[in-house]
């Protein structure tokens, strides 16, 4: 059904670092599965990069839908293409979110 881009800031909930890296995130209105493509950030987490649950991310995302035939019903996926900017909650509060 298509594909949509966006900024936005999400608050992470649960990490994993398996080979698919879905995270659960926030976004302050609803919580969701995403995909990490961002491998440069995957890297400089792989390399040390302090990073735990509870960070604020600012991201684009590539929100994809479609209709699974199998199911009947209408899928949403989301990919975190780019992390732009990663900061602890207490940091983000000190700065303004839309930076």
């Amino acid at each position: 059904l298509g594909e949509h881009k966006f900024q936005t800031n999400i608050h992470i909930i649960n990490l994993s670092f398996k080979e698919d890296n879905k995270w659960y995130v926030n976004d302050g209105q609803s919580s969701f599965y995403v995909s990490v493509e961002d491998m440069d950030f995957i890297n400089e987490i792989n390399n040390g990069k302090e990073f735990s649950k509870g960070d604020i991310l600012k991201v684009l995302i590539r929100r994809e839908q479609y209709y699974n035939e199998d199911e009947k019903k209408l899928k949403t996926l989301h990919f975190i293409e780019t992390v732009i900017k990663h900061a602890k909650p207490k940091k983000y509060i000190q700065e303004s979110l839309f930076d």
